[in-house]
Order: structure tokens, then C-alpha cells, then sequence
């Protein structure tokens, strides 16, 4: 099978023979939307044109996740709505046929209204949770998928009961190239005792006044300019952290970088955690998705 995780920014692809042979094809920014005019199709055909697979698919599939399946992307896969078992990905597939007559699907996203009473969603995320799922025993899982919009997500045995989205990432984002937080300050976000620091802020002080604190702590010289941003981000992962309860052990989804983030924050703040990656888990739960798909053809 050819594997897609199609995000807003992000591309990659695999080719799948078997659980011992996948290769990764492509890992580049040609992210949903890069794509002009919905020239999705065009996308995959480069794909194969580039690595000779156009020629011998016959009896292979096209298996796609992620904000592909949005408004915007190349199909709308409508969600399905949770609490539910994530097994009934399956059933809310788009399935079509490329031009060249090769069979393609579309993994549905998730809605829910989450235990603050709010609608929720998520798309690309399932099929890591899936994944999770597959990979681990334990019959509760809380989740931490970190990124631009993180997730926090709980599965009890195949069911995912609740998930509800932080928007740390675009937060730190905006606030790190447009406010008057970081303003002048060097380009540095290393610096581990300022983002612990910021850690400790955000946990225990109410989000808008620890912000307002990268500029403040700077003033009192309790901060040093070379590690603003990193206290930033801490500030902003700390505030996140908060609303997780600090009995269970947290499974992290991720890559390192980002991830590691959170590892360090939970690590400080005394939580239990687990880090998973996270293209480990795309992977398994896509692969049960696609022969699930391919047994009921």
C-alpha cells in the first residue's frame, strides 16, 4: 500500500509492503495548502511517476489521512462523532478511484463535544490514537499529541471518550513574532532553565498575567534576554499541563523536538509519562485501517 499523512503543511508518503518493509518516499512541506487548485491527484501522480510505481499498483491501495479529508482538502470526509470506538474509523472511509484506476481512501476526522461542553475536532490525530491503541495494553490511555493545535485525549479500551484542543503551539507562534513579549530579544530557544522557569510560571499562574511575566521578569532582571523565548514556551506548555490530571501516566505522541518539550515540562512538574512516536503510530493505526478496508472488498 502507499501510505499519505497529508497535514496543512506537511507531506509524507511510505510505501508499505509489510510490517518488516516500509520505506519512506517523501517527506517535504507540500502540505494541503501548497496544493494549487486542488491539484491533489496531481501530487500522488508525481509521487509515482518519481519512484516507477505508476506502472505495477494494480494491486495496491492509496491510503490518505490527515487534513486531506477537510473542507478544504481534497475530499470532505465527514467526522464521526465521539465517544466512539476508534475501529470505526473504518466505516466513515471516503473511497474513490484515482484516474488511473487505482483505489484511494480518505480516514474520516473526529467531533466531539468535550468535557468543557465545547464542539471539538481533529483530523490525522485518530489515526495516531488508533495506532496508540494497538500498540499499547492498557485498558485507560491519556494522550498528549503536541503540535500546533495540541490534543489532549482519553481512551478507554477501544472507545475514545473525550479529546479537547490547546493551541499552544499557534499561540507561542503569534506571541513569539508579534508581541511586545519577545520584541528585540535574541533569536534563541534553548535555554532549559528559563523554559523551566516559564514552566513553573504557566502551571501555577492564571495564562494572560504569566504571559504578561516574559516582559515583567525581564524588567526585574529575573530573566535574561537570551532565554525569553524559551520561557515563552514554557509558559504556554506549563498553562497546558495544568489542565491534566498528575496521577496518570501520559502517553506523549510525537517526534523529537517538540515532544521533548513536554517530556522536560512533565519531568519537572513530577508527572508520569510515556514518550511514543509518532510516525510509529500513524503507521500501525493506518495499517489496520487499510486491511480492514482490503478484507471487506
Amino acid at each position: 500500500m502507499i501510505v499519505v499523512d497529508w497535514g496543512t503543511t506537511n507531506f509524507r508518503a511510505y510505501h508499505v509492503v509489510n510490517d518488516n518493509d516500509i520505506k519512506l518516499l517523501e517527506n517535504n512541506n507540500k502540505g494541503m495548502k501548497f496544493i494549487p487548485n486542488g491539484m491533489f491527484e496531481q501530487e500522488i501522480y508525481q509521487l509515482f511517476k518519481q519512484h516507477d510505481f505508476l506502472y505495477d499498483l494494480s494491486g495496491e491501495v492509496v491510503c490518505m489521512a490527515g487534513m486531506v479529508g477537510a473542507k478544504n482538502g481534497w475530499h470532505e470526509v465527514p467526522y464521526l462523532a465521539a465517544p466512539t470506538s476508534l475501529e470505526r474509523l473504518v466505516s466513515g472511509l471516503y473511497s474513490f478511484e484515482l484516474s488511473w484506476g487505482v483505489p484511494a481512501f480518505i480516514v474520516p476526522g473526529m467531533s466531539i463535544t468535550n468535557k468543557f461542553g465545547l464542539f471539538d475536532v481533529m483530523r490525522g490525530e485518530e489515526t495516531q490514537l488508533l495506532g496508540l491503541r494497538k500498540l499499547v495494553a492498557d485498558d485507560t490511555l491519556s494522550v498528549i499529541l503536541p503540535g500546533t493545535h495540541s490534543k489532549h485525549a482519553t481512551v478507554n479500551n477501544d472507545q475514545l471518550t473525550d479529546f479537547c484542543t490547546m493551541m499552544t503551539g499557534e499561540l507561542f507562534a503569534l506571541l513569539n513574532q508579534y508581541s511586545i513579549l519577545t520584541q528585540g530579544m535574541p533569536e534563541i530557544y534553548d535555554d532549559e532553565e528559563g523554559f523551566l522557569q516559564g514552566v513553573e510560571i504557566g502551571y501555577d499562574v492564571p495564562l494572560s498575567n504569566a504571559l504578561f511575566s516574559v516582559r515583567t521578569q525581564c524588567l526585574n532582571q529575573k530573566l535574561s534576554s537570551k532565554a525569553v523565548r524559551s520561557y515563552l514556551s514554557g509558559v504556554i506548555i506549563g498553562n497546558e499541563i495544568q489542565q491534566l490530571s498528575n496521577t496518570l501516566t501520559h502517553y506523549i505522541i510525537g517526534s523529537k523536538g517538540i515532544a521533548t518539550r513536554y517530556q522536560t515540562a512533565l519531568s519537572h512538574l513530577g508527572y508520569h509519562y510515556q514518550l511514543v512516536d509518532g510516525e510509529t503510530c500513524f503507521l500501525q493505526g493506518i495499517k489496520f485501517i487499510a486491511n480492514q478496508y482490503l478484507e471487506g472488498k
